[in-house]
């Protein structure tokens, strides 16, 4: 390094693309890397204004200002080199004399994916081998959030009104209804309780990115998650604590039958915000690169929802379209 340029060599003990560079509170969202991408063989410069892999933005040509760049895969190792000037005409500048934050992170692949992991670290490039402070960080655990993804796409979409269309079709299905509907319930609850789980953990285990948190799709795929699993769980509650069905030719209380107009609208309020939090985090999964198509659970979900509202649709039919009318007794 000289008073005006940064010679930069990064060593990646891995395979994936490498990117480093100046921000101004240590995070993603607000800074200016640069990215070398072992499958173009480019290392160019990027403006980061978000967390997904969409808002890494390629600087116009005008800034493309850097020299000496090479990006090679040897050895299962992924090794960046490149010649940056430290103060630029409208960009983040980097401090030859005091302490600059910089930020880091490496691919799991290399194309332009969720990174495997990231860094900031602060330091003086007048004595780089006095480093002032350093933070290590965890990615999300992939395989966790499919988990969560398959069990909520699951419990919502598919078990959960399984056993709600086991009601609407009661009449047809006779006593053997209760037998659907009650496992399905169960059996739904269950998955999104473990769904839950599952992604409360992969969260602990990753560190927190308070400005990822509250980012606009992380916050409505959060809210409406939450609300449907609030719904999901007042209908165990109310099954579990409904009042007692009338015997014989008792007349029902009317506490029996609030509760099934209210368990009965509960049930598919809580779909539709279901649906809507499972397309929420297709949508979510897919601006992360954490999946690397929206297709084939965008599909998944319509299938479901398609199957649900025409079975909808069909009771609605056989119920105010198909009643059995009395035909007048003698002459008109």
């Amino acid at each position: 390094m000289d008073a005006t340029t940064l010679n930069g060599k990064l060593v990646y003990d891995g395979t994936g693309y490498i990117a480093v560079g100046p921000s101004p509170n240590a995070k993603m969202s607000g800074g200016e890397v640069v990215l070398g991408l072992p499958n173009s063989g480019t290392v160019k410069k990027y403006s980061l204004t978000g967390y997904s892999s969409s808002s890494v933005e390629e600087m116009p040509s005008s800034q493309q200002t850097l020299t000496n760049t090479a990006i090679s895969l040897s050895g299962g190792q992924t090794t960046m080199t490149f010649t940056k000037l430290l103060s630029e005409p409208g960009e983040l500048e980097i401090s030859s004399t005091g302490a600059t934050t910089l930020i880091f992170a490496v691919g799991e692949s290399s194309s332009l994916t969720y990174h495997k992991s990231r860094k900031s670290v602060k330091i003086d490039l007048a004595n780089c081998g006095d480093k002032v402070e350093t933070t290590e960080t965890k990615a999300l655990n992939k395989f966790g959030v499919f988990g969560h993804a398959f069990l909520m796409i699951g419990a919502m979409l598919y078990v959960l009104p399984c056993g709600i269309l086991s009601a609407v079709f009661k009449e047809k299905l006779g006593p053997a209804w209760i037998k659907i509907h009650l496992p399905m319930q169960m059996l739904g609850s269950g998955a999104v309780l473990c769904g839950l789980v599952v992604i409360i953990s992969c969260l602990s285990q990753a560190d927190r990115d308070p400005d990822f948190e509250t980012s606009t799709a992380f916050g409505i795929h959060t809210v409406l998650g939450f609300i449907a699993i609030v719904f999901v769980a007042v209908q165990v509650a109310g099954g579990l604590l409904r009042a007692r069905k009338p015997s014989g030719g008792e007349p029902a209380h009317w506490t029996r039958s609030a509760f099934e107009l209210i368990h009965r609208s509960v049930g598919h309020v809580a779909i539709v915000i279901g649906i809507l939090a499972v397309l929420s985090g297709i949508e979510h999964a897919y601006d992360l690169s954490l999946i690397a198509s929206k297709t084939p659970y965008q599909l998944a979900a319509f299938v479901a929802i398609g199957f649900y509202a025409l079975a909808l649709a069909l009771a609605l039919v056989i119920k105010f379209v198909l009643v059995p009318v009395d035909k007048p007794e003698g002459p008109l």
